[in-house]
């Protein structure tokens, strides 16, 4: 969960996969569409208003900063929660960094 490697390449391939997931989902269904359009205007000031996959032109303005920005935020070893069963010995497998969080 940390030391990510990204370049530009990997971005623009990921994010063509969530634009072609999108255009799989909504737009080329028309209902999905309308549905996306009525929660749009039905909860303008709500996050039911936001589609989860998100917004295209939100998908094609993302760069390597926003991915890099997010990861630093929400993937570190402090966010995440261990369930272990058995004996835990420290001595196996150390204490968890702590991550400079930006």
């Amino acid at each position: 969960m940390v030391n990510l490697q990204l370049d530009e390449k990997d971005i623009l391939t990921e994010r063509d996969v969530i634009i072609e997931e999108r255009n799989q989902r909504v737009e080329n269904s028309p209902a999905a569409l309308m549905r996306e359009q009525l929660d749009a205007a039905q909860y303008l000031n709500h996050r039911y208003g936001v589609p989860i996959i998100g917004w295209r032109h939100e998908m094609e303005a993302l760069s390597l900063e926003d991915a890099l920005a997010y990861y630093r935020q929400y993937y570190a070893p402090i966010t995440r929660f261990l369930s272990w069963r058995g004996m835990w010995s420290r001595r196996r497998f150390g204490r968890l960094p702590r991550p400079i969080m930006a």
